[in-house]
């Protein structure tokens, strides 16, 4: 008897007050192909800009050759109730086994997650589950991952999520620890490849949100040459040639508040 799997795309209601513990859903990335907070790279991960659902970005991930694309250290309530998933296509995608889950560390002794992943999706279809966190070995610390076992195929992914559900994991739970990574990062173009015009563009990447009064964030790039255009950079991320003299020096970020 063969089992046909049905791919339906669901709306998916969430509690107002759960924030998603994932971070850099929009798989920012730096010209090495490292994306900020996951573990692949782009020898395994394809980028594919605004092609996930609603203009989303997305990923095409190689688990035949990474096996989990993960984040590590989440804090979680071992017990507690969260909601997890993503959206995903697949082509011919098969495994031994796979699925989007938690996952105890260090180690993985116990995991909770969604079914395993289906052949064929040709749209994007939202994969989740609602789960129990299982026990911890280290201080309630997980990885969140989507992983396979033997992969061969095509899986397509955007928009990860990972919800608190019950009362005390909405209260307890943490995204990974950004200390590492708790900067503003200049993604593209190349710094030395910036353009000394009026329509010169830097995009930025930061690992936690900006404070909702930030109505400006300055950023100065002194370039090598003597006498180059310095930019800074506002809320549109749009940037403008300055007089040198009137920005802060090299690598100086200040953030202005509202009163």
């Amino acid at each position: 008897m063969r089992t046909a799997v049905m791919c339906l795309s669901l709306a998916l209601t969430l509690t107002a007050a759960a924030e998603n513990l994932i971070l850099n859903g929009d798989f920012n990335h730096n010209a090495a192909g490292e994306f900020f907070e996951w573990n692949g790279t782009s020898a395994e991960v394809t980028f594919l800009d605004g092609q996930g659902p609603e203009g989303k970005n997305a990923l095409v991930v190689d688990l035949g050759k990474l096996v989990v694309f993960r984040q590590t250290e989440i804090k979680l309530v071992p017990g507690e109730k969260y909601r997890l998933g993503a959206w995903i296509k697949t082509r011919q995608f098969n495994a031994g086994r796979s699925g989007i889950v938690i996952y105890d560390i260090p180690g993985w002794y116990k995991d909770a997650g969604t079914e395993r992943l289906p052949a064929d999706c040709p749209e994007w279809t939202l994969w989740q589950a609602e789960v129990t966190a299982p026990p911890s070995q280290q201080s309630g610390l997980y990885s969140f991952g989507i992983f396979a076992t033997s992969a061969t195929g095509e899986l397509q992914v955007s928009d990860f999520f990972l919800m608190p559900v019950s009362e005390k994991a909405v209260a307890e739970s943490r995204p990974a620890p950004v200390l590492r990574n708790n900067r503003i990062i200049p993604v593209a173009p190349l710094l030395n490849h910036v353009v000394s015009d009026d329509k010169a563009e830097i995009r930025f990447f930061h690992s936690t949100p900006m404070a909702e009064d930030l109505v400006e964030a300055r950023v100065a790039i002194t370039p090598a040459a003597a006498g180059a255009a310095v930019w800074s950079r506002t809320d549109s991320i749009h940037c403008a040639p300055e007089s040198p003299a009137a920005v802060p020096p090299a690598a100086e970020i200040a953030a202005r508040t509202a009163a």
